[in-house]
């Protein structure tokens, strides 16, 4: 049974549906590997369409029929107009962190804390920010944006860091869940996968002084004693990071560095539209003569088009 591509799309108070035929394109990307995520809506030039204004509120939803999945929430970042048509251009509010700076020292704070924290600080909702590291100390300055000193926690802690579709900052590391099945000769269209093998397979962490042998707490600044971390074995790579304080926060590091530089295969897919699959989904590949190919992935990037050209398909990022 063919299925008939739907949307629903709210900007401000103005809802177009696919009754109203005022949408000619819709276009959405969001990834963990660049920072904000966006969408371009092609609108027909009427009387709802001009009404819409820079800094409205953008709701999209895609599916099928009447069964329609939420994929961007944000606000309308810029507005192109000629005689015909309304081009929106709309981004989420990771952009809100990206404008922001702030200085600020945190003693004694777990990283999911301090994202929360400079989250807030932006009016950001995190909705879902796991402990990850303790610092005795951090220091966040304004020789960065908040996205950034957020960027920097998620390394070394080695979470994800991003928005998911309902615009909340998600800030925790990657869990298997159950797969979305993708089959050559079913839902994939097209895809590349690329594979390497790393050149480093130990990393060192060192950090500006010890603690480990003291307490997290105390003045560990006072002592001379090396505090270092390491994970792997083999070709080295010496990271030097003076947030790493104490023995078990060079460890954790050290591991969360190496876990990054050990993900061997990535790739992209294009399949039939699936507004289901989300940044941090797991992805089942199948069906592929090159064994390496088949397998689990987590999805890193996903990006919905929706037009009389190519229908209603969605591009994913992968990564294992």
């Amino acid at each position: 049974m063919l299925l008939k591509p739907s949307y629903r799309v709210q900007v401000g108070s103005e809802v177009f549906e696919v009754s109203s035929s005022c949408i000619v394109s819709i276009r959405v990307s969001r990834s963990m590997e660049t920072p904000a995520g966006g969408c371009e809506i092609l609108f027909n030039l009427n009387s709802k369409s001009s009404r819409i204004r820079e800094g409205d509120e953008i709701l999209i939803q895609l599916g099928y029929e009447e069964d329609l999945k939420n994929v961007f929430n944000g606000f309308v970042d810029d507005l192109e107009s000629d005689v015909a048509r309304v081009r929106v251009l709309g981004l989420d509010s990771v952009s809100k962190l990206l404008n922001t700076r702030v200085n600020q020292v945190y003693e004694g704070q777990m990283a999911g804390q301090i994202v929360s924290d400079l989250a807030g600080k932006a009016s950001v909702v995190a909705e879902n920010a796991a402990d990850g590291i303790r610092f005795p100390q951090y220091t966040v300055d304004d020789s960065k944006n908040i996205y950034e000193h957020m960027w920097d926690l998620a390394n070394k802690c080695g979470f994800d860091l991003y928005m998911n579709a309902e615009n909340k900052l998600v800030f925790k590391s990657y869990e298997g869940k159950e797969p979305h099945i993708l089959e050559y000769g079913k839902n994939i269209i097209y895809i590349e996968a690329y594979k390497y093998e790393p050149k480093l397979t130990q990393v060192l962490v060192r950090g500006e002084s010890p603690a480990s042998f003291k307490g997290a707490d105390k003045a560990h600044w006072l002592t001379k004693r090396l505090v270092e971390g390491s994970a792997g074995s083999g070709s080295k790579l010496l990271i030097v990071d003076p947030t790493a304080r104490d023995k078990n926060a060079a460890h954790k590091i050290a591991e969360a560095k190496l876990n990054s530089l050990t993900k061997t295969i990535s790739g992209i897919a294009k399949i039939v539209g699936n507004p289901d699959i989300d940044l941090g989904d797991t992805v089942e590949i199948r069906g592929f003569k090159q064994a390496y190919m088949n397998g689990e992935y987590q999805v890193r990037g996903v990006e919905h088009v929706l037009n009389r050209k190519e229908g209603f398909i969605t591009i994913l990022g992968f990564r294992r």
